[in-house]
């Protein structure tokens, strides 16, 4: 509920603005509210449909020697750690549970850490190019180009 009504504002706010900024204030604004406000919706949307929350321990104790990889190389930090050691289930070598702590689920989850997940255990597809590497110029389509995802049409 938060989101939405702060996503309102914020819009009402880009609108009543709209005519005194300057074009790269306004697409700052724009790419602002969908790394806030979208990202995390349809990142845990695709989260949840690669990894069904009833089988989130599983795949993690399935994968743990790439997880404790990810870990060792401190590309999931302390508190993604945390977070994950308190999944029901799911042991990471490194670090103990702590029974006094609240049970977490992939709702929990920050939007890196999702991503962190999809990408080394090989949910989704990498980008023709790679993952550490930007498109070749020139090259426009469904994985490198968000306007037809997210129906975005060129402002002139």
């Amino acid at each position: 509920m938060y989101e939405k009504n702060h996503q309102q504002v914020m819009e009402n706010k880009m609108a009543e603005y709209a005519s005194t900024i300057s074009r790269e204030d306004r697409n700052f604004w724009i790419l602002n509210i969908l790394i806030q406000y979208v990202a995390p919706t349809a990142v845990r949307k695709v989260f949840n449909d690669k990894i069904p929350p009833k089988d989130l321990a599983n795949i993690l104790n399935r994968n743990v020697k790439i997880i404790q990889d990810l870990v060792n190389k401190k590309v999931i930090k302390t508190h993604e750690q945390e977070v994950l050691t308190r999944i029901p289930g799911f042991k990471l070598p490194s670090m103990l549970s702590s029974p006094n702590k609240t049970a977490t689920s992939s709702e929990d989850f920050d939007v890196t850490l999702m991503i962190c997940i999809l990408r080394n255990l090989n949910f989704v597809q990498p980008p023709p190019s790679g993952w550490d590497q930007l498109p070749p110029v020139g090259l426009f389509h469904y994985h490198t180009t968000p306007q037809p995802v997210l129906g975005l049409q060129p402002q002139k």
